[in-house]
């Protein structure tokens, strides 16, 4: 992993960005707080949306940037969005499982518990193969605008792929997301437009209307 990109180094940078904070002109300071208060969001916002979502000016945030030494807004953004990934754990084994089994029931039930989710994981992983994801892939940068839909408890999944999802897509949106159906807000889809439905069986029928 790029030592530049150590997820570590996000914790530092907002101990660092509280110990300046006395010091930081008025506009920049607002910055600050909000890149201390959400520091999930400020990894996946462009500086535009992080403008939008705040009331404070792009140009703070790039102020801010350079005032704590960073060329750029891009290369102060970079270690908060290497924070919502890891790469190390494949290097950790799963010792981890095996202590958590010896203690107790309730350690042998999560344990069996975790076993099950990483099975689940890795076979989902497997069967996504890469002409699959190429395929997604191309899609996606194709479509004119990007949708992911669900209802119900699916709902859950479509808002983190959505949350996630906008870091590589910026045009991707969420329908429905208010109360309402999905179809409210997709009057306006045509045929160069791609809609990702999430539902399992029994499927959704706002779903199922969705894709119709």
């Amino acid at each position: 992993m790029d030592p530049h990109l150590d997820p570590r180094k996000t914790a530092r940078l907002i101990q660092h960005l509280k110990d300046r904070m006395d010091d930081l002109p008025p506009k920049l300071k607002a910055a600050a707080k909000y890149v201390i208060d959400n520091p999930g969001d400020f990894g996946l916002d462009t500086v535009r949306t992080s403008a939008e979502k705040t009331g404070i000016s792009a140009n703070s945030f790039v102020r801010l940037a350079q005032h704590l030494g960073y060329d750029t807004f891009e290369a102060f953004r970079a270690p908060f969005r290497a924070a919502l990934t890891t790469l190390q754990e494949p290097g950790l084994g799963q010792d981890w499982l095996e202590q958590m089994q010896d203690q107790g029931p309730a350690g042998r039930l999560q344990a069996a518990a975790a076993r099950n989710q990483l099975n689940i994981t890795s076979r989902s992983l497997r069967l996504m193969t890469a002409e699959r994801t190429q395929a997604i892939v191309d899609t996606l940068l194709a479509a004119r605008r990007s949708y992911v839909t669900a209802t119900r408890s699916s709902y859950a999944l479509a808002y983190y792929f959505h949350y996630v999802g906008r870091m590589a897509l910026p045009s991707l949106d969420l329908v429905p997301r208010h109360m309402g159906a999905a179809l409210d807000d997709l009057l306006d889809i045509g045929p160069e437009d791609c809609l990702i439905a999430l539902t399992f069986a029994p499927y959704s029928a706002g779903t199922i209307q969705a894709l119709r």
